[in-house]
């Protein structure tokens, strides 16, 4: 029996082919007007022969990219995946078991000639991997940033890689090698190959350390231009020992010291503590040979940098929102329909004489010649001359450019971006490093999951937020939480209309652990209505049906655990790096206090002895450590408290 045809579904055989050979071979099977007679060979192949004429081989241990037609197209063509349809149509569920499919490659018959060979040779080189086990497995290979989906569990014939490559790839087979690597009954994790450690460089750590102790002790308001000097050596020492991800942070950090002296709405004290904090807990990891994440993860690949792109291909997913004590700022999702890779535009709106403008507006802000933000988050976007950062945050040159509405057929996109259903996205973020220790790309928390139905559907006046439970095709639940803003008080309005008539196929946004679950913040929805499918921006709508919404205000939302730790302890400790530790009074001593007794009241253990200690004796050592403790810190685990 051929578990592998029967594992595929209509969405694999998409990714496998094309949507409209899919379609076409749908129609004709649903039609009924054709038969077909199938056996089954000795050697497990399938032959069809169909009643217009067509034969159609699909041999056992191959793909169905490598089955043989009498037609002339080239295979996967809509009669080889006509005959995958049949198949699994006439053939009971109770007959067989697609999952008991072997978890790795149980032999090499049928690969081409030296594929093991080489993918052996790469696979000891030492390759990182991040893994999530599932009906349809996924590997994204770090250190040559590729992703491999396995439609078929532990069948490479059946996999689809970034690299482009027909399957089967090397990378499909290094995948299966590095699943066998993954304790069994682990749902998801990460593997690294590599048998020997990594070189510390221990000089260019020293330094780095030495730079932003000095930068916390004198303050980035008085900081000379000397110092800006240092941190752009320091930058470009991290680069040439391979350290992308400390030279990434250390350019945010200069550009945090050119917004503050520009007295510019981009400066924000809680990044400027979370960008410290973040090098001094990579530092760290670093130096600590038996350390759990993976060094790849903490100091990044050379993959990791900024590279001209001459030509991409973009379906927007829609646009989220940062609130920062002075401006807004608005990221612009798309899926790269070449890499599959999540990439952004990142725009800022400045508090104060646009504060009673409708954030809809922000939506018309140009980003290339005759290309708006909001063309860019609901339409596909064809692109040259574009730069793309190690973060994979996009900037329009003078190239052409041009944008389409999309249909919103999200089948199509790619993982793991698009993901199962929750399970999958709650083994994925499980697996992960906290969040200054993982790969600092900005759509990396990013994903779009197929929803079956939507509950309890609600404004939160507590919160000031609209709640919902999500739930999806296999019974996982997520909540969704959007925050209330009065410049964006018609995309509250649009997003409850939307969650309440229960027509939503998709959800885009950033999705985290809480302490009830998964949460997730949403950049869009895609709803449908008469067989018409739209795109709902809770952000950027301009207008909606009113709602049963009370009168808010958005700065009603209690203080919670999470705030503390992002709005709060951030912001206090940003504001004394940007002041200086040299600045720190009495006074000062005591709201630390305050904090700490703050940090009691909430639950927490760890974070008070450290505000305390802090307040006691505000050394460099301790602000360093506590920004650290600020940046790992999970305010939704009980670790954290």
């Amino acid at each position: 029996m051929r578990t592998d045809l029967l594992a595929l579904t209509d969405d694999d055989l998409v990714a496998l082919s094309n949507r409209g050979n899919v379609r076409r071979a749908r129609s004709e099977v649903d039609a009924g007007e054709l038969t077909v007679d199938m056996v089954e060979t000795d050697d497990g192949s399938l032959e069809a022969r169909w009643s217009d004429g067509v034969v159609c081989t699909l041999p056992n241990g191959l793909g169905v990219a490598r089955g043989r037609c009498s037609c002339p197209a080239d295979p996967p063509c809509r009669h080889l995946i006509r005959t995958v349809m049949s198949y699994r149509a006439r053939t009971t569920p109770s007959s067989t078991a697609a999952s008991d499919a072997p978890a790795r490659v149980a032999s090499t018959v049928g690969l081409p000639k030296g594929l093991e060979a080489r993918a052996r040779k790469r696979f000891d080189e030492g390759q990182l991997f991040e893994l999530a086990r599932s009906t349809k497995p996924i590997a994204r290979c770090h250190s040559l940033g590729v992703v491999t989906r396995f439609f078929v569990v532990g069948d490479p014939n059946h996999a689809v890689c970034d690299c482009g490559d027909p399957a089967p790839c090397e990378h499909a087979l290094m995948a299966l090698w590095a699943f066998d690597r993954l304790p069994e009954g682990v749902e998801s994790g990460l593997v690294d190959t590599r048998t020997s450690p990594y070189p510390v460089p221990t000089d260019v750590l020293d330094s780095l350390e030495g730079t932003l102790a000095e930068w916390v002790r004198v303050g980035v308001a008085d900081a000379p231009s000397a110092m800006v000097d240092r941190l752009r050596s320091a930058e470009t020492s991290c680069r040439k020992a391979g350290l992308s991800w400390f030279a990434e942070a250390l350019d945010e950090l200069a550009a945090l010291k050119v917004a503050y002296d520009a007295r510019d709405a981009r400066f924000d004290p809680a990044r400027l503590c979370n960008v410290i904090g973040e090098l001094v807990a990579r530092s760290d990891a670093t130096r600590n040979e038996r350390g759990l994440v993976p060094p790849l993860f903490v100091r990044g690949t050379a993959m990791d940098r900024t590279i001209d792109v001459a030509l991409t291909r973009l379906v927007g997913l829609g646009c989220g929102v940062r609130v920062r004590r002075a401006s807004l700022q608005l990221t612009t999702f798309a899926q790269s329909e070449d890499t599959g890779q999540i990439l952004a535009v990142v725009r800022e709106v400045a508090h104060g004489a646009n504060e009673s403008k409708p954030l809809a507006e922000a939506s018309r802000l140009r980003i290339a010649k005759g290309i708006t933000l909001g063309d860019l988050a609901s339409g596909r976007t064809l692109a040259r001359g574009l730069k793309r950062s190690a973060g994979g945050v996009l900037s329009f040159g003078r190239g052409a450019a041009s944008c389409v509405p999309q249909a919103f057929s999200w089948e199509s996109l790619r993982a793991p971006a698009l993901a199962e259903g929750f399970g999958e996205v709650r083994a994925h973020i499980a697996s992960l490093p906290p969040t200054p220790l993982r790969p600092r790309r900005l759509g990396e928390d990013v994903y779009v999951i197929p929803i079956g139905s939507v509950a309890n559907a609600r404004f939160d006046s507590t919160e000031q937020a609209v709640k919902a439970t999500l739930v999806d095709g296999s019974g996982g639940m997520a909540t969704l939480v959007h925050p209330f803003v009065s410049r964006a008080a018609a995309g509250a309005d649009a997003l409850l209309a939307a969650l309440a008539e229960q027509t939503i196929l998709y959800v885009a946004g950033r999705v985290r652990g809480g302490s009830d679950g998964l949460l997730v913040e949403p950049i869009s929805l895609v709803v449908e209505r008469d067989g018409a499918r739209s795109m709902v921006m809770p952000w950027l709508a301009a207008s909606a049906p009113s709602s049963p919404r009370s009168s808010v205000h958005e700065d009603g939302r209690g203080l919670g655990p999470e705030r503390f730790v992002q709005d709060e302890l951030a912001n206090a400790l940003g504001e004394c790096f940007a002041a200086g530790l040299e600045a720190f009074t009495p006074v000062s001593a005591r709201i630390w206090h305050e904090r700490a007794s703050q940090a009691e009241a909430l639950g927490f253990h760890e974070i008070p002895r450290s505000l305390h200690a802090f307040a006691d004796a505000p050394d460099v050592p301790r602000s360093l450590a506590l920004a650290a403790l600020i940046g790992l810190a999970d305010a939704s685990s009980a670790g954290a408290r």
